[in-house]
């Protein structure tokens, strides 16, 4: 069975899909106006990355764990992979994390994300740590799925550092299930642009709304299957913006599929 059948069934038509900049002021009311914190939105995103590559990773079998691979950048992408990371742990999986930069490097709440795994006893590798060379081939090679968490709406222009190393590392093993968390990384989600260095996602998971140039844009084949969260961004924000959301948009679930024709 297709997992991404597993949730309720929307026409992108019928959801607004909103730019980069569109995307940015709606998180800046939900935290400012609203009073939600980055946290709370990461906790809600994380949750729902987690179904997702629980979904396709089918049950934990606690005699030959099943590879997932978190992959995090420093930004709060990065932090929602790492919450689903613990959240997979909760239930039974044993996620490898690599970050796309030291531990110190990590913003806030992404840091903060890190942190709890660390306490927990998961070790996370980057570029230039120690034992990267040797680990993160290993981990990748027996990887079933790697949940992508690199870069987010935000990116402009091809991906840099080590996370393009990371990027191409993946490109190069094609593990066989790849999730995106709201974007593949190295698409850009303001236009659609997929650098050479880009993530070709099995499914990418959008957050609150579709970002306009995962639809409209020559993304799609790099976007996989195309699913849509609910973060919790109250009602009232989408009226201020004047954007057609409708109040029951996730009264199915929290999770739907997207797709051209309904």
């Amino acid at each position: 069975m297709d997992p991404s059948a597993l949730y309720p069934l929307r026409a992108t038509h019928e959801i607004p899909a909103v730019s980069a900049d569109e995307m940015s002021e709606i998180e800046r009311l939900a935290v400012d106006d609203a009073g939600l914190s980055t946290l709370q939105m990461m906790e809600n995103a994380g949750r729902a990355l987690a179904v997702v590559a629980r979904d396709h990773a089918g049950p934990p079998d606690p005699y030959a764990p099943r590879g997932v691979l978190v992959v995090a950048g420093r930004d709060d992408n990065g932090g929602g992979a790492l919450a689903a990371a613990r959240h997979l742990r909760n239930w039974g999986y044993a996620p490898r994390i690599a970050l796309a930069g030291p531990p110190g490097q990590l913003h806030e709440a992404t840091a903060a994300q890190h942190r709890i795994l660390h306490r927990d006893g998961v070790r996370a590798t980057w570029p230039g740590a120690p034992d990267f060379d040797e680990r993160f081939p290993a981990m990748l090679a027996e990887a079933e799925t790697v949940v992508d968490g690199l870069t987010g709406y935000t990116l402009r222009g091809p991906v840099q550092g080590d996370a393009a190393l990371i990027v191409d590392a993946i490109l190069e093993q094609a593990p066989p299930v790849v999730i995106s968390l709201d974007v593949p990384s190295g698409v850009e989600a303001a236009s659609g642009d997929v650098y050479a260095t880009a993530i070709v996602a099995s499914t990418t998971l959008c957050l609150a709304l579709p970002k306009a140039g995962l639809i409209e844009g020559d993304a799609a084949a790099a976007v996989g299957d195309l699913l849509l969260a609910d973060v919790g961004i109250p009602q009232y924000i989408y009226e201020r913006l004047e954007l057609p959301v409708a109040p029951n948009l996730f009264a199915e679930g929290p999770i739907l599929r997207l797709i051209s024709h309904a």
